[in-house]
């Protein structure tokens, strides 16, 4: 079948509209059907991909099994009708992130962008994140001593660059809303923001990090003057009580968009949080994007 273009009534839909619907990015898409035979799209007459919505329902389908833990190349055999049998979650996952833990623990950077080139061949960005990137963030921010620090930065540093990247290549017109990021009072780690802010980029959303000792004061203008979906607040360290008496209920009510808390700051003190009108979305990035995704009114179907 070719089709000449998609505004037809076929109802077919371009590789990139596909990847925001689903997640997967378009060079993973290309991959699942090159290598794998997951999905037949059809082309136009200059070989564009158009995807019908059976397509996109088996991409959702392929996704609901990797996140299980069914290795990519058996995924084909259980969504074809018949051949379904039981998914055998073979633990892929789990030595996907021990491997990328010892890459970190052993400060090998090469080792690391390697299995996360590897990966993101074969899996949508936030799959990886969420499995392998994000639990390791959480358990070395959790860390105390010289070495888990040294790693913390080590790991915060590759992050931001994979940040910028991210960042760089995504479209304006493409971004579900912006998003600033800032940092409470006194913080100075930054891994589960980091690993929270390349989730949202993948999710859609523009993000803006800003550095240890941002001021709270200057964030009701950089609202004013730039259009935001929101501000979160991120910090690890327990939050002063003057902050969260004082501060911060003055600091929301001059925001001029809903406030969020993120990182363990935001479990620890969740009652005064949710109290100044700062919704805590909690240290798991992944979690609080959910939470986030549900509050703003922003649905990633």
């Amino acid at each position: 079948m070719r089709v000449q273009f998609a505004g037809d009534g076929t109802g077919l839909l371009p590789i990139r509209t596909v990847s925001r619907l689903t997640g997967v990015k378009p060079v993973t898409l290309r991959a699942w059907e090159r290598r794998y035979g997951l999905i037949s799209p059809s082309r136009t007459e200059s070989g564009h991909r158009l995807y019908s919505p059976d397509d996109v329902e088996r991409i959702r389908r392929a996704v609901a099994l990797v996140r299980q833990g069914v290795a990519i190349g058996r995924v084909g055999a259980l969504l074809d009708p018949g051949r379904a049998g039981q998914v055998d979650v073979d633990g892929a996952w789990g030595r996907h992130r021990r491997a990328f833990e010892n890459a970190v623990d052993s400060f090998e950077e090469s080792a690391m962008d390697a299995i996360h080139r590897s990966l993101i061949m074969r899996f949508p960005g936030r799959l990886v994140l969420e499995q392998v990137i994000s639990p390791v963030a959480t358990r070395l921010e959790n860390g105390d001593g010289d070495a888990a620090l040294a790693r913390q930065r080590f790991l915060e540093s590759w992050l931001h660059t994979k940040l910028g990247a991210h960042c760089h290549h995504t479209r304006p017109e493409d971004a579900q809303g912006n998003v600033l990021i800032a940092p409470l009072p006194g913080e100075t780690r930054q891994l589960s923001a980091l690993v929270f802010a390349l989730l949202a980029s993948e999710a859609g959303f523009r993000t803006t990090l800003l550095g240890a000792d941002t001021p709270p004061g200057v964030l009701p203008l950089a609202v004013r003057r730039s259009e935001r979906l929101a501000v979160i607040l991120y910090g690890h360290r327990p939050t002063a009580r003057l902050f969260l008496d004082s501060t911060l209920p003055r600091l929301v009510g001059r925001l001029t968009v809903p406030c969020f808390a993120q990182g363990r700051a935001s479990e620890t003190s969740r009652a005064d949080f949710t109290s100044a009108g700062c919704t805590p979305l909690g240290q798991d990035p992944v979690r609080g994007l959910e939470i986030f995704e549900e509050r703003s009114g922003v649905s990633q179907a």
